[in-house]
C-alpha cells in the first residue's frame, strides 16, 4: 500500500478548495498544501514534495495539463504521482489524461467522504497495472490519429509521384521518411500489418531514390497497393 503523509491540493475555485482540503486533513489524515493556480502549485511542489498531487484540469493561464508537464521536466517533482480532477469524465478523456502519465483521474463533483479513499485506490494499483493502463491509454490515442498520419504519406506520395524531374527526388524521400516513421511505430504501437504495408513502401521508395530506377511504374504501384493494405487495416 502507498504511504501516504501529505499531499498537494491544486485547483482555482477557492469553495473546492475549501471542502477538499477538511476532506484530505480531516478524513484522509494527511498534511494538506493548498495551490490556486499551476505556477504556485509548482514552487509548492519543488520546496515541499508531497507524496501525491491532487490537480485540476480546468484552471485559467496554467491549465492542469501545462502543470503536469512542466511538473513531469523537473527532476525535484517528476516522480511524484499526480492524479487529475475533472468534471469531463468520458472514457477517451480519462484515457488522454492516464496516457499523460497520471497515477489516475477523480471526477468532479466529488463525494468528500469518500474522497481520500479514491485517492488511496488509485495509488493502491500496482505499478504495473498503471503501466498496462498508460499503455492501452496512448495505443488508443495512436490509433485514434493515424488515419491522418496515413493521409499525410498519401498526399506526400501524390505529390511526389507528381513532381517534376528536378524536384522528385526531394519529394520522394521527404516521402520515405514519413514511411519509414510508420513503419517503426505503427509496430510498436500494436499496428503489425500496417508496420509491414509501411516496410513495403519503404522499400519501394528506396528503389525510386536510386540513380537509375528500374521498374518505376512497378515501385509506383507496390507503394499504392500498400497504402490500400494499411488503410484497409484501420477502416
Amino acid at each position: 500500500m502507498a504511504e501516504i503523509n501529505s499531499i498537494l491540493l491544486v485547483d482555482d475555485e477557492p469553495d473546492i478548495r475549501t471542502i477538499a482540503e477538511m476532506s484530505l486533513s480531516q478524513v484522509g489524515g494527511w498534511k494538506t498544501m493548498l495551490a490556486s493556480s499551476g505556477a504556485q502549485a509548482l514552487e509548492l511542489a519543488t520546496a515541499n514534495k508531497p507524496d501525491v498531487i491532487l490537480l485540476d484540469v480546468m484552471m485559467p493561464e496554467m491549465d492542469g495539463v501545462a502543470t503536469f508537464k512542466a511538473l513531469a521536466a523537473m527532476a525535484e517533482t517528476r516522480n511524484i504521482p499526480v492524479i487529475f480532477m475533472t468534471a469531463k469524465v468520458q472514457s477517451h478523456e480519462k484515457e488522454r489524461y492516464v496516457g499523460f502519465g497520471a497515477a489516475g483521474v477523480i471526477p468532479k463533483p466529488f463525494d468528500p467522504m469518500q474522497l481520500p479513499k479514491e485517492i488511496r485506490n488509485i495509488l493502491d494499483q500496482p505499478v504495473e497495472q498503471r503501466g498496462r493502463n498508460r499503455l492501452a491509454a496512448l495505443r488508443r490515442r495512436y490509433s485514434e490519429g493515424l488515419g491522418s498520419k496515413i493521409d499525410g504519406l498519401r498526399a506526400a506520395i501524390e505529390h511526389a509521384h507528381a513532381a517534376d524531374e528536378d524536384k522528385r527526388k526531394a519529394a520522394v524521400d521527404a516521402a520515405h521518411r514519413i514511411a519509414h516513421t510508420l513503419h517503426g511505430t505503427a509496430g510498436t504501437y500494436g499496428h503489425a500489418e500496417v508496420s509491414r504495408a509501411m516496410a513495403e513502401i519503404e522499400l519501394a521508395l528506396e528503389r525510386l531514390l536510386e540513380d537509375e530506377v528500374e521498374n518505376e511504374d512497378e515501385c509506383w504501384r507496390l507503394v499504392e497497393v500498400n497504402l490500400e493494405r494499411a488503410t484497409r487495416e484501420i477502416d
